[in-house]
């Protein structure tokens, strides 16, 4: 079932599965699940996530203000890391744009802690890489929402 000791999760996740995929009035389960998997470190993510969630100022922040304290604090292994990808991919994020800032964080973050990356992002490629694309090219396994919810077992 679960080879991993965690999965890293991007901005995407909380944000898609939020408005798109898993409304809170219809699947309390899957926040109740989400929560608690924070709590206990089986999902994670860089601080920059939080970061990128609060410039909404939404629903979806105030539910990831219970959780804040399990964010990942940049440090300069974390640091180092995104500066590689970075150097690697260029055109991952958009600076001009103020987009996709957070993503060499979080592929970064997979990195480190050999683990699998989860986003809501279509793969892209190497003139539009996204994150699924980075990983695939690092050697990360990354993943969907879907499949995340598939490889844990989850039922609602």
């Amino acid at each position: 079932m679960n080879n991993s000791s965690s999965y890293c999760l991007d901005t995407s996740v909380f944000i898609g599965a939020w408005w798109k995929y898993y409304r809170p009035k219809s699947f309390r389960t899957f926040w109740t699940k989400l929560k608690g998997g924070i709590e206990t470190g089986l999902f994670i993510s860089p601080m920059l996530v939080l970061e990128e969630i609060k410039k909404k100022d939404d629903e979806v922040h105030l539910w990831v203000l219970d959780v804040k304290d399990y964010f990942i604090p940049l440090d300069n292994e974390l640091q180092m890391a995104q500066e590689t990808i970075i150097n690697q991919f260029p055109k991952l994020i958009n600076q001009a744009k103020n987009r996709s800032l957070c993503d060499p964080w979080v592929i970064a973050l997979g990195q480190i802690r050999s683990c699998p990356v989860v986003t809501d992002e279509s793969i892209g490629g190497l003139k539009n890489p996204k994150i699924p694309y980075v990983c695939h090219e690092l050697g990360i396994k990354s993943m969907t929402i879907a499949d995340l919810i598939e490889e844990l077992g989850w039922e609602f």
